[in-house]
């Protein structure tokens, strides 16, 4: 039994540390005007120990009508960098 216990609390202490990038926030509301161009602002947020650079794109139903002003956004560790589209 307590070579089970060490073992399990071994192995958790070799895990590596949880870590993710993010988008924030996680739902967004905007307006639908016909022939309107709302703009609107979102964040990467990079919680890895390495800087990335985001690709981001558009999906579903409404992707025509979604412009990102970059697609490819630099993020670096432990940051988060604004994102513009319309």
């Amino acid at each position: 039994m307590k070579k089970r216990v060490l073992f399990l609390l071994l192995a958790l202490a070799l895990l590596p540390a949880v870590t993710a990038i993010g988008l924030s926030p996680a739902t967004l509301t905007v307006p639908y005007h016909p022939g309107s161009e709302e703009p609107f602002t979102f964040y990467v947020m990079n919680n890895l120990w390495v800087p990335i650079s985001a690709h981001l794109y558009v999906e579903g139903v409404y992707k025509h009508l979604i412009t990102l002003q970059q697609e490819i956004i630099p993020v670096a560790p432990g940051q988060m960098q604004e994102v513009h589209a319309s």
